[in-house]
C-alpha cells in the first residue's frame, strides 16, 4: 500500500518543481525582457532614426527632419548625425541663424565619422555668411576643405570658398557699399566707381518697388575685369546670380538690374518652379535698360528666321537661343504687367511653368497669351 502512495507523493513533487522551473523561467524572461528592450531602444533607436533622418533629408523632406530631429535631440542633445541632419534641413529652408546651433555641435563633435564635422563646417561657412560674418564663414569653410572628409564636403566648401569670395584670390579685392549693396571690385581702378556703385544701388531699388521685400543682408556684387579669370576660378560665364545667398558675379559692363532683378524675384515671389522662359524674362524686363521690348522681340524673332510658337518658347526654352528667350519673355513680362492683374502676374512668377501656370489662370491665361503671340508675329 505503501508504494502508490509513494509515486503519487514523487509525482506531486516532481510536478511542483516543474512548475516552480516555470515561474522562474517566466520571472526570469520578464527580468530580462525588462532589461534588455530599453538597452536595445538606446542601442537601435539612434541608428535607425539616423538612417530614417536621413532618407527624408536627400527626399528634400526639411519638415520631417526638423521636427523628428528636434523630438529625438529633447532625449540625445549630443548626437552629433542628428545635430548635423538639423542643421542642414534649417539651412537648406534658408533659416540660417537657427541652424547656427545644431551645426556648431556636430562640427565640434568627437566623432570618428569626420564627415559628419566636415558637412557641418561647411553648412556653418554658409550661414555665417548669410549671417553677416564673413570671417567665421572663411574659417568654417577652411575648417572642412582641412579635414578632407568626403569628396563631396570639399566640393561643397570649395564652390562656396569662390562664391563666397573667401578664397585666397580675392585677397587684393578692394571693397566698398552702399545702402543695399557691398560691392567687390578686381580691378576699381579700370571704371568709375562711384558711378557704378550709384547706378546699381539705384537699380536695386527700382526693382524693389515692383517686388517690395526685405533681404537678410546685404547683397554682394562682384564686379570682375577679367572674363578669363572668373572663367577659371568659377568654372562659369559671367555674368550670374545666386539669388538664396544673395550673390552676383558681373562683368563691369553688363546690365545695371539683370541679375539683381532675379535676386528681388527671388526672396519677393519665393517662386514654386522657374522656368528659362519666365525667369530669365522677368529679370531682362526690369534690366533697367529703355527699350521698346515688343519691337526688340519682333526683331529678334525676324532674325532668326524660324517659326515661333510662344507657349514652346515657354516649355522648352533651354533648345532655343539666349537671344530669342530673353527677348520674347521680356516682351511677355511687360505685356503681363499691362494686361494682366499684379496678383496674377506673381502668380505666373510663381509658378513658372507653363501648365502649372494656365491651369491656375486658365482661359484668360491663354487668350492673352494668345493676343500676345499675334502682335508679337503680325508684319
Amino acid at each position: 500500500m505503501l508504494t502508490p502512495i509513494l509515486v503519487d507523493v514523487s509525482v506531486t513533487i516532481e510536478l511542483s518543481l516543474l512548475a516552480l522551473n516555470r515561474l522562474s523561467h517566466i520571472f526570469f524572461m520578464r527580468t530580462y525582457l525588462t532589461i534588455i528592450i530599453p538597452f536595445l531602444a538606446i542601442t537601435v533607436s539612434p541608428c535607425q532614426s539616423f538612417e530614417e533622418l536621413g532618407k527624408q533629408y536627400s527626399q528634400k523632406n526639411f519638415e520631417f527632419v526638423i521636427k523628428k530631429g528636434q523630438e529625438f535631440l529633447k532625449s540625445n542633445p549630443d548626437e552629433a548625425r542628428v545635430n548635423m541632419l538639423v542643421g542642414r534641413a534649417l539651412a537648406d529652408q534658408g533659416n540660417y541663424k537657427v541652424a547656427i546651433p545644431y551645426l556648431v555641435k556636430a562640427a565640434e563633435a568627437e566623432t570618428k565619422s569626420k564627415w559628419i564635422n566636415s558637412w557641418s563646417y561647411g553648412y556653418l561657412g554658409s550661414c555665417y555668411f548669410m549671417n553677416s560674418e564673413f570671417l567665421k564663414a572663411k574659417e568654417a569653410l577652411q575648417r572642412c576643405l582641412e579635414l578632407d572628409a568626403t569628396r563631396n564636403s570639399n566640393k561643397y566648401a570649395l564652390g562656396r570658398t569662390l562664391l563666397f569670395g573667401t578664397d585666397s584670390f580675392y585677397d587684393g579685392w578692394t571693397t566698398d557699399s552702399t545702402e543695399h549693396i557691398i560691392f567687390h571690385f578686381q580691378n576699381e581702378d579700370k571704371l568709375d566707381k562711384n558711378t557704378f556703385m550709384t547706378t546699381r544701388q539705384e537699380a536695386l531699388q527700382n526693382i524693389l518697388t515692383h517686388f517690395p521685400t526685405e533681404f537678410p543682408k546685404k547683397t554682394d556684387f562682384f564686379v570682375w575685369e577679367s572674363e578669363q579669370d572668373a572663367m577659371k576660378i568659377l568654372k562659369t560665364n559671367l555674368g550670374f546670380s545666386r539669388p538664396e545667398y544673395l550673390i552676383t558675379h558681373s562683368r563691369k559692363n553688363q546690365s545695371r538690374g539683370h541679375e539683381l532683378a532675379h535676386i528681388v524675384i527671388h526672396h519677393a515671389i519665393m517662386p514654386n518652379s522657374k522656368s528659362r522662359f519666365i525667369n530669365e524674362g522677368i529679370a531682362t524686363f526690369h534690366d533697367q535698360n529703355n527699350r521698346n521690348r515688343m519691337q526688340f522681340a519682333k526683331e529678334i524673332v525676324s532674325a532668326s528666321n524660324q517659326s515661333i510658337s510662344v507657349e514652346d518658347l515657354w516649355r522648352n526654352g533651354q533648345n532655343y537661343p539666349e537671344s530669342l528667350v530673353y527677348s520674347v519673355g521680356a516682351a511677355w513680362m511687360e505685356y503681363c504687367s499691362e494686361t494682366l492683374t499684379n496678383e496674377q502676374l506673381q502668380t505666373i512668377l510663381k509658378n513658372q511653368m507653363y501648365d502649372a501656370a494656365i491651369k491656375l489662370l486658365k482661359k484668360e491665361l491663354k487668350t492673352t497669351l494668345n493676343a500676345f503671340e499675334e502682335e508679337l508675329l503680325e508684319d
